[in-house]
């Protein structure tokens, strides 16, 4: 079994994308590359911890490759927009891909670069690639309303912050503009990094 960490801004919907997909074993939702141990939603809510909202995904590699998790991962998100996704904004919504060893590494940047090039998208991606640090469990996460209740009360004690106006981002699969470009860039994104591999040797 093998497992791979992404961060793509809010993770509940990062989360049900890689549960649609065949290999994934199991997921969980968490906070990774912060500074602190055992941070609470609140506090890296904050914005105050350095954490990201992450995602870590349990796969057997003989039935999707890390590759095809990578394909996900930058259909879930836009991987060009810097410390937010959408209207959440905040280094805990920043989009990476923490890596457990060299391949993995290896292959995050060959598909950076070969979307980059494939002009998918319109401005350069911002996606970054850091070692997997500890990863936090969300604590009681889908296990209750007790964990809705203290989500709900970290977002009214710290504020919503995310009440940001994108009228003019161009955002990818982020409201109206984004649902009519998506289409294309999803198609795309998957296409540019399956097909454009390094050659052997």
């Amino acid at each position: 079994m093998a497992k791979a960490t992404f961060a793509a801004g809010c993770f509940w919907g990062v989360e049900d994308a890689f549960r649609q997909v065949k290999g994934v074993t199991s997921t969980a939702v968490g906070y990774i590359g912060g500074q602190t141990t055992n941070p609470t939603y609140k506090e890296v809510c904050t914005d105050k911890t350095g954490h990201a909202e992450g995602v870590e995904v349990d796969f057997n590699s003989n039935e999707v490759s890390f590759r095809e998790l990578l394909a996900v991962f930058f259909q879930s998100h836009d991987p060009t927009q810097f410390n937010r996704q959408g209207p959440d904004y905040g280094s805990q919504y920043r989009s990476a891909i923490f890596f457990h060893d060299a391949q993995q590494e290896a292959e995050a940047r060959e598909a950076i670069a070969a979307l980059d090039k494939s002009g998918v998208f319109k401005r350069p991606i911002v996606t970054q690639i850091v070692p997997a640090s500890e990863f936090f469990r969300a604590v009681g996460y889908g296990h209750g309303a007790s964990t809705w209740k203290d989500i709900i009360a970290a977002y009214m004690e710290v504020g919503y912050n995310g009440m940001l106006s994108i009228e003019n981002e161009d955002p990818i699969l982020s409201g109206e503009i984004g649902v009519q470009r998506s289409l294309a860039v999803l198609k795309n994104v998957r296409e540019e990094i399956l097909t454009n591999q390094p050659n052997p040797g």
